[in-house]
């Protein structure tokens, strides 16, 4: 809608049309963050705790749900010669879902080994968000169906955002060293119980 506003500001029954196309992911991570963000507020849990805890989730659903473009026949490469080639309209393309897919489910596997080893605050999402960017970045670079500002891909300069906010954040997870908010705690009687043991 915003790419498009000189369309939608005439047709603003438009705007709902969500057949129509729109549904992108950075719009969906970032608009899901603002919602994770105000639900955080409302709760008292720390927004990034709980980043930190759904980032490998999310990673691995966009792996599967890259496999809806394969069925629509859509977010495809340019031609290709490569022997693992889609063919769309007759022409052999750069299965360019396949890429992406490939990449969060390797994405997830990293964060998955990453989380078990109990990090600092932040560093999760951190993570999370220069592999997506670098991903996204490479495989846009591909794709034949881009949204532009200028002459500047949209999905490309946002995935630069999330690299470059990524990095910052694992700087700061790194200086703060804060543990994580989700850490199992023992109670008392637990602390207790284990120092009758000791002695």
């Amino acid at each position: 809608v915003l790419f498009e506003w000189d369309y939608y500001s005439q047709n603003p029954g438009q705007i709902l049309n969500i057949r129509g196309g729109g549904l992108a992911i950075h719009g969906g991570i970032i608009f899901g963050s603002l919602a994770l963000y105000l639900y955080g507020k409302k709760k008292n849990v720390p927004f990034l705790d709980m980043t930190d805890m759904l980032v490998p989730s999310l990673a691995l659903g966009q792996g599967i749900g890259r496999w809806g473009n394969f069925m629509n026949q859509e977010a495809h490469g340019g031609p290709t010669d490569l022997p693992w080639g889609i063919i769309i309209d007759g022409q052999k393309v750069h299965p360019t879902f396949l890429y992406e897919s490939i990449g969060d489910i390797i994405i997830f596997l990293i964060l998955i080994n990453a989380i078990k080893k109990n990090p600092n605050k932040g560093k999760i999402t951190s993570l999370y968000l220069i592999a997506y960017g670098i991903l996204r970045f490479l495989v846009e670079g591909l794709r034949t169906d881009s949204l532009y500002w200028g002459p500047i891909r949209t999905a490309q300069l946002i995935s630069i955002v999330f690299i470059l906010g990524g990095s910052i954040l694992l700087v700061w997870s790194n200086k703060k060293n804060l543990p994580p908010y989700f850490r199992p705690k023992k109670s008392d009687k637990e602390k207790e119980a284990n120092i009758i043991r000791f002695q």
